[in-house]
C-alpha cells in the first residue's frame, strides 16, 4: 500500500477475487484513491492471534483492494478522519456489490495509518458472507470500478441529503445489499430482489401483483412473456414472504429438478433486473431526481407510458436471460 508518513487511509480489500485483466497490480486512478491485486501490508502478530490465521492468511492471497488515503493533523489518533475514510471504503464496495457479487473467499473493510514508516491497521470490519446467484459469473475490471466510483458518489449523496430525501431509493438499495447475502435455499435471494424493484415501482396496496407486472415493463420489455414472468416473480416473492416453498408458486407439471431450474432462472432475471434499474436511476441526474420523494416518484409512474419509457431510456430484456 502506496501511504505517505502521518497519513490514514480506508480499505477494503476481497481476497481470491474474480478480476479482468485490465485490472493493475497497484495503480492511483484518482488522486488518493488506489486500486490493488493485493494487501500489501504486514500483518502484526496481535491481529494474527485476533483475528486468526486462516483470516490474516486471506489477506496475503491476491485479490482485489481499493483505499483512500488523506494527511493526518493527529496520526496518533484514531478519530472522525478514521470513519470518514473508512466510510468511504465501505462506499466505494458498495458501489462495486451493487453491480453483482464476484467470486471471493474473504473480504473486509478496514482504517489505519502509516505512524513513523509503519503502515498499521487500526480498525477492522469482516465482510458477511457474500453469495453468487447460479448461473452469473461476475468479474471485476476497471469499467466495474469507474462504474463503482459513480454510485458510491451518488449513495453518499442519497445518504446524506439533509431533507432526509429518497428514502424508497435508500431502502430498495440496502434491499438489493441484503439480497447479496441471501442463498437461494428457501428462496430468499429472488424475495429480496423482487422487494427492491418494489422500491422503485412503488405498487400499489391492493393492486401489488398487476403493478409490479404493469410498472415492470417500463424496466424491462414491453410483452406478453415478460408480463408472465414479473407476475411469476411476484408471486415467488409472495410464496417466500408467507414462508411457503417457492417452487409451489408455479404452475403444477415438471419434476421437482425442472420446476426449481425455473425458480433458478427467475432469480437470475430479478437479480439482472434489479440491478439495472438501481444503476440506472443512480447514473442519471435526470432519473435520481424524479425519484427523490415519494410525490415524484408516483408523478412518474403516473406520467404516459411512452412518455415514461423515454425518460427511463433502453430496457433489459429479461427473457434473454437463460
Amino acid at each position: 500500500m502506496r501511504i505517505e508518513p502521518d497519513a490514514k487511509f480506508g480499505a477494503f480489500f476481497l481476497s481470491r477475487c474474480d478480476v479482468a485483466p485490465d485490472v493493475p497490480t497497484e495503480e492511483e486512478i484518482e488522486p488518493g484513491l488506489w486500486i490493488s491485486r493485493r494487501l500489501g501490508l504486514d500483518i502484526p502478530d496481535h491481529w494474527r492471534t485476533w483475528l486468526g490465521s486462516l483470516e490474516t492468511d486471506e489477506m496475503r492471497k491476491d485479490g482485489l483492494g481499493m483505499y483512500v488515503t488523506a494527511p493526518s493533523a493527529h496520526p496518533e489518533e484514531n478519530n472522525g478522519e478514521n470513519v470518514a475514510l473508512q466510510g468511504r471504503a465501505n462506499d466505494l464496495l458498495n458501489g462495486l456489490l451493487l453491480q453483482g457479487v464476484p467470486r471471493i473467499e474473504r473480504g473486509f473493510v478496514a482504517h489505519g495509518v502509516n505512524r513513523e514508516g509503519s503502515v498499521q491497521i487500526r480498525g477492522y470490519s469482516p465482510m458477511d458472507h457474500h453469495y453468487r446467484t447460479a448461473g452469473i459469473e461476475f468479474a471485476v475490471g476497471m469499467r466495474e470500478v469507474r462504474r463503482a466510483l459513480i454510485l458510491a458518489s451518488r449513495l453518499r449523496q442519497i445518504e446524506d441529503s439533509q431533507e432526509k430525501h429518497w428514502g424508497r431509493l435508500i431502502r430498495g438499495t440496502r434491499t438489493l445489499l441484503l439480497a447479496n447475502r441471501q442463498s437461494n435455499e428457501v428462496g430468499d435471494r429472488v424475495h429480496q430482489f423482487v422487494r427492491a424493484l418494489e422500491g422503485v415501482i412503488k405498487p400499489r396496496i391492493g393492486g401489488s401483483r398487476n403493478d409490479f407486472a404493469h410498472k415492470g415493463q417500463t424496466l424491462a420489455l414491453n410483452n406478453a412473456e415478460t408480463r408472465d414472468v414479473l407476475l411469476q416473480l411476484y408471486d415467488l416473492r409472495s410464496h417466500v414472504e408467507h414462508l411457503n416453498v417457492p417452487t409451489d408458486a408455479l404452475s403444477p407439471g415438471g419434476t421437482e429438478a425442472q420446476r426449481r431450474e425455473i425458480v433458478n432462472r427467475r432469480t437470475r432475471q430479478a437479480d439482472a433486473l434489479a440491478r439495472f434499474a438501481f444503476i440506472r436511476i443512480l447514473e442519471s441526474p435526470e432519473l435520481l431526481e424524479m425519484f427523490r420523494t415519494d410525490a415524484q416518484v408516483g408523478t412518474f409512474w403516473r406520467t404516459d407510458y411512452r412518455q415514461r419509457v423515454r425518460l427511463w431510456g433502453d430496457r433489459l430484456d429479461i427473457l434473454a436471460i437463460r
